[in-house]
């Protein structure tokens, strides 16, 4: 294919001076930007004339003194050692928890199987 432009009608040519040519124009407005400047507005004060203010007689207030607290119930202390065994023995009798018995199949696949664990 053949190059139809010349030369002289290539702004190749002259990207450099169109670049120099927006860095000044980008300079000229940012100084005036900064130089810039605004007169002060007066602003206006508008003087309110003095209210009267009525000053209410301060009522006291009455403070109830609160009921003293209730004391706590006192906690018996088990010294005999027997009643002590017989309490908790009874206490863990209530708390035993009894696992349903697995299938057969569970307990044959569970059989062969090793487990291994790792502590960080």
């Amino acid at each position: 294919m053949e190059v139809k432009k010349t030369s002289k009608a290539s702004l190749e040519n002259k990207r450099f001076l169109f670049l120099e040519i927006g860095f000044v124009l980008t300079l000229v407005i940012v100084l005036g930007a900064f130089n810039w400047s605004t007169k002060e507005k007066q602003t206006a004060v508008l003087e309110a004339e003095n209210a009267v203010v009525e000053v209410e007689d301060m009522i006291p207030i009455t403070q109830e003194t609160p009921p003293p607290p209730e004391v706590a119930p006192k906690i018996p202390v088990l010294s005999d050692p027997q009643l002590f065994a017989a309490r908790i023995g009874a206490f863990l009798k209530l708390c035993q928890h009894h696992d349903p018995p697995l299938p057969q199949n569970a307990i044959n696949v569970h059989k062969n199987t090793t487990s291994f664990f790792f502590i960080i």
